[in-house]
């Protein structure tokens, strides 16, 4: 009898060490299915940031290229502009030159 409940002991100490395990075994599953779940997240997050990184790369270099003809263009219009002026400032020298040659006959 003694020896009988003895293995009853020992079997019910087995069971509930079992029940224990698969409760932990549950918690350990749960634990690492959370935690792959997380890394896919993650993993999703990461190809997402570096599709938007790529497009802003793209972005920044048409803006930059853009920025860089409009500066061509900018500056060569701001040179023809100075060589207009500087034709007009010449021309009113002319002009300045012609009445004061003009107005010194009449005064003569």
């Amino acid at each position: 009898e003694k020896e009988r409940n003895q293995l009853h002991n020992t079997l019910k100490g087995a069971k509930t060490a079992a029940g224990r395990s698969a409760a932990s075994l549950r918690l350990l599953n749960e634990s690492l299915k959370n935690s792959k779940q997380e890394l896919l997240d993650q993993s999703e997050e990461a190809a997402r940031l570096k599709r938007d990184n790529a497009e802003l790369e793209f972005r920044i270099q048409q803006a930059t290229e853009g920025h860089k003809l409009n500066v061509e263009l900018l500056t060569g219009q701001i040179e023809e502009v100075r060589e207009s002026l500087s034709y007009e400032v010449d021309q009113k020298n002319v002009c300045q030159r012609e009445r004061e040659k003009l107005r010194k006959k009449e005064l003569a």
